[in-house]
């Protein structure tokens, strides 16, 4: 079995208990997609048809407003799902998924997806799981967005996600604290 797949496998036993079988439909259901660094997954008005999970490397989603600036809903690092909102119904999406590193992703369909969804007790107990931690981290970022100014995001970020800071380049930092790069400069300068 590739090694991609024993690392999410194993990821997820460490969470949810999973029968053989169950172990067995999910590795069939994945695909897996390596994709080099700056290459665009997805476009804005396609489908959402896959849902993934950053096994090496690093995606974002991002939008595009009329005047082509840049504004990142979500940063995923490696053994994090990523997915365009509207894959949860089959609308055309507004959004980018980029690749802002060389990464490798694990893929499921939305039709495997919601089989497995489905079908696996454990499956579905672990993407509940997911989905709680993902309402949390959108809840603590809207919750940022509106409660703190841009100095005082950065800082949290600091604090909650070094990681993000160290590797994602600072245009996309920007862009994810809802400020200029110019701002950022300036943040970063004064600490």
């Amino acid at each position: 079995m590739d090694t991609a797949l024993v690392n999410y496998i194993n990821l997820l036993q460490s969470i949810v208990r999973f029968e053989q079988w169950e172990i067995e439909m999910i590795i069939k259901s994945i695909s897996i997609k390596a994709v080099n660094k700056n290459t665009i997954i997805k476009h804005a008005d396609s489908k959402a048809k896959e849902l993934y999970f950053v096994n090496k490397g690093c995606i974002r989603t991002y939008y595009l407003d009329k005047n082509g600036d840049e504004y990142t809903r979500n940063i995923a690092f490696a053994k994090s799902y990523c997915w365009a909102i509207n894959f949860l119904n089959d609308l055309p999406i507004h959004e980018y998924i980029e690749a802002i590193e060389d990464s490798e992703l694990l893929t499921f369909t939305k039709e495997k997806f919601n089989f497995l969804v489905n079908s696996s007790q454990g499956f579905r107990k672990g993407y509940m799981l997911a989905l709680e931690k993902i309402a949390l981290i959108y809840a603590t970022r809207v919750e940022t967005l509106i409660c703190l100014n841009g100095k005082e995001r950065y800082q949290n970020l600091l604090l909650n996600s070094p990681d993000m800071i160290l590797n994602v380049s600072n245009k996309i930092v920007a862009s994810y604290l809802g400020i200029t790069e110019q701002s950022l400069s300036r943040i970063k300068a004064s600490l």
